[in-house]
């Protein structure tokens, strides 16, 4: 492949006639030309030294789900999840995604999986951005935030939840307290979703 040469040309040039743009035009059909021929010759070399990228899923933003899951009175149910949490903050019920799911019927899974109890009506109030670091990589998801009603109170933990209680107020130690106050006071009002 010969590399397009271009004698000088009046700077001023200003349609594909002239010869400055037509000059330009090669040279960039050219680059893009040797940049393909490249890839192909090296495919394998770049493949290799790339699948670290494609196979990365923490790359695409993440998606999480949970809330306020109440009785018919308005108490909410709270979890202390972890083994280091035991003596810290309450969180409300909920959980990462799984590929393909639904924010609502990841709602209905996590808070199955922790308290044990199916919901009625998932209501979801907000999307929240989030970014989460550990310090040195910054990760930016989604979180679905709901509020739904559990006709039983029956909490049966699952293996994650050191604790789970039925709550008539939002406790001081509340995780994200100040994201769910809004929603707390129409679940009190009895306001219907």
């Amino acid at each position: 492949m010969r590399r397009p040469s271009c004698g000088r040309g009046d700077d001023r040039a200003r349609s594909l006639d002239e010869p400055i743009t037509r000059c330009f035009l090669a040279r960039s059909a050219f680059r893009v030309a040797l940049r393909l021929q490249l890839l192909q010759r090296g495919e394998d070399e770049v493949l290799r030294k790339f699948r670290h990228l494609r196979d990365r899923r923490s790359r695409a933003p993440f998606w999480a789900a949970g809330g306020l899951v109440h009785d018919s009175r308005g108490a909410i149910v709270l979890v202390r999840v972890g083994r280091e949490s035991a003596g810290g903050s309450w969180f409300t019920p909920g959980g990462l995604l799984e590929r393909g799911e639904k924010t609502d019927d990841g709602l209905r899974r996590e808070v199955r999986e922790e308290v044990g109890l199916e919901l009625v009506e998932p209501a979801l109030t907000r999307i929240i951005h989030e970014t989460v670091t550990d310090g040195s990589r910054a990760r930016h998801g989604y979180f679905a935030q709901f509020i739904a009603r559990a006709p039983s109170k029956e909490l049966r933990p699952g293996h994650e939840v050191v604790e789970a209680r039925w709550f008539d107020v939002l406790p001081r130690d509340m995780a994200f307290r100040d994201d769910y106050l809004e929603d707390f006071k129409k679940i009190q009002a009895g306001a219907s979703f």
